[in-house]
């Protein structure tokens, strides 16, 4: 005894769709990432105060955009602090 095929695909769900939406975008961000990572490879120097150092100008990019995602996020935390009071 043979189980029936169904004759028609199934309709993938909504909740399938996004995930694959998902996964498309987070592997073109990874490969952008990487192209701009290989790309901004070089060395730099960096003098701030009394310090003096080298490093790769896609770390330095990469640290100054974490210091200004924690201070957006602390100046937002801020503001809604005191919206509440």
């Amino acid at each position: 005894m043979e189980a029936e095929q169904p004759t028609e695909s199934t309709p993938r769900s909504k909740s399938s769709a996004v995930f694959i939406a998902k996964i498309v975008t987070a592997a073109l961000l990874i490969a952008t990432f990487t192209i701009f990572a290989i790309q901004n490879a070089a060395s730099v120097d960096v003098e701030f105060l009394a310090w003096d150092f080298t490093m790769r100008r896609i770390f330095l990019m990469a640290l100054s955009a974490s210091i200004g995602i924690v201070v957006w996020e602390l100046v937002a935390f801020v503001w809604r602090r005191r919206r509440r009071s």
